[in-house]
């Protein structure tokens, strides 16, 4: 249902100028800045990724594939980016209505998608600075829906990322609803990561996050390739499922079980692909 997003911006919207000696940049109930308050890093970064869907989209398929795949980011991550004492995980808009979002689509395209049409108020779920005493979730997320496309706006705590941070986290959410849809996706395809594992292992050792099929959690090891070609993938899982994993159609169609292994205790196998 979600097609790749045209990314507006990557970091938090830039304050307006100020006029005046005592000008409030920040709006009401906010101090005005110094000169240090203005260039340190701002408290929440504020994502707007549109996407181009159907005319005749489900609203509530497409929140629900979205809830999923959020669901399965905040599982994934050390960080407990979800809060459970009352605040949404994420906010639904409906503003299919041209009085609630006066501007198409195609007018936003047409114009680059400029950062003045993304009204704060209207699209996003905070200010980029807090009030004094106010609560910092780590993560605000709405998803407002206009006529045939979706504008999803997320505004995270600075202080538990960085610029290779939010991406890995805009990433794992992607795959999650891309699971949530049925879509197939190859990890032969996945980025390598190298772990330094020093001379023992030829420093060869390479990571992969294999794709889900309900028994696989976390990374498995990628080992030198055989002489006949391929990669030897050691995998993890619980020896019960087993045989789920050898009947997953990503792995029957991607990958040969060359032989079982030991098993390693506690219900666990390990395995060589």
């Amino acid at each position: 249902m979600f097609p790749e997003p045209h990314q507006v911006s990557q970091s938090s919207l830039c304050l307006p100028q100020q006029h005046g000696p005592s000008a409030n940049l920040l709006g009401h109930g906010h101090p005005a800045l110094d000169g240090p308050g203005r260039i340190e890093p701002k408290w929440y970064l504020r994502y707007v990724f549109p996407f181009e869907l159907g005319e005749n989209y489900d609203i509530n398929k497409g929140a629900q594939i979205l809830e999923i795949g959020y669901d399965a980011l905040t599982k994934s991550l050390p960080v407990p980016i979800a809060d459970s004492d009352g605040i949404k995980r994420i906010a639904i808009k409906d503003l299919r209505s041209p009085v609630a979002f006066p501007m198409t689509y195609a007018d936003l395209k047409a114009k680059h998608f400029p950062l003045s049409a993304f009204d704060g108020d209207t699209l996003r779920r905070r200010s980029v600075w807090p009030l004094q005493g106010e609560r910092l979730p780590i993560s605000l997320v709405q998803a407002s829906f206009i006529p045939g496309r979706l504008i999803l706006t997320w505004c995270i705590f600075h202080m538990f990322g960085d610029a290779n941070t939010f991406p890995t986290w805009v990433n794992l959410w992607a795959a999650g609803c891309c699971r949530a849809q049925g879509l197939e996706t190859s990890w032969t395809d996945f980025d390598l990561c190298p772990l330094d594992w020093g001379d023992a292992l030829d420093e060869k050792i390479q990571a992969v996050r294999a794709p889900s099929v309900g028994v696989i959690n976390g990374c498995q090891v990628v080992l030198p390739a055989w002489a006949d070609g391929g990669l030897e993938v050691l995998v993890g899982v619980e020896e019960e499922c087993l045989d789920k994993l050898f009947a997953g159609p990503l792995w029957t169609k991607f990958a040969e079980a060359r032989q079982r292994k030991r098993s390693l205790g506690r219900g666990a196998a390990e395995i060589t692909l």
